[in-house]
């Protein structure tokens, strides 16, 4: 073989493993990527929202609180994440209560609404239930009064702005809490 054929080959051989860099490069870019999206979409890491004094939130149960205008009106976490009915999780805030499904979904409760089905409704265990997962409270106006309505599995709340009463009921019927 001649000395001219032998650079040749080490030159395509060369720009053979140039190019294998280059896709293993990529290949590691886009695997970064891919775990990295995989962990942003997953369950959030612990957190300590009101300082390492208190309990931290993590999991879907610090997804929901994060979210807008729902920190506000929970405050701080008072204990840990526990089982509430297993395999379902809950956590109780300074003003409300988070609970996560073990399907996924959480519902929360908190305020006036909260103070009702926590004190007089029995909370988790009592006539209405957990917080159904999902849209936690709607807000309607008639007749210049603010409604707020949330659902729980086996009934609801509603609050009135005028006076700042609530009514629960299960279905058509008002229950005695």
């Amino acid at each position: 073989m001649s000395a001219a054929a032998s650079r040749e080959d080490w030159s395509h051989m060369r720009s053979r493993l140039r190019n294998l860099q280059v896709f293993v490069l990529l290949a590691a870019v886009i695997f970064a990527m891919t775990v990295q999206s995989q962990t942003a979409a997953s369950a959030a890491p612990l957190s300590y929202p009101c300082g390492t004094g208190w309990p931290g939130v993590y999991g879907a149960i610090a997804d929901r609180y994060y979210q807008p205008n729902i920190r506000a009106g929970l405050g701080c976490p008072v204990n840990w994440e526990y089982d509430a009915s297993s395999p379902n999780r809950a956590q109780n805030f300074q003003g409300g209560l988070i609970y996560w499904y073990s399907t996924g979904y959480t519902g929360a409760t908190w305020g006036d609404i909260y103070m009702k089905w926590a004190n007089q409704c029995g909370g988790i265990w009592g006539v209405l239930g957990p917080p159904e997962p999902g849209d936690e409270e709607f807000e309607y106006v008639s007749g210049g009064i603010v409604y707020r309505l949330s659902k729980f599995l086996f009934g609801s709340i509603v609050w009135k702005s005028s006076d700042g009463s609530t009514v629960a009921s299960n279905g058509n019927q008002h229950v005695v809490c």
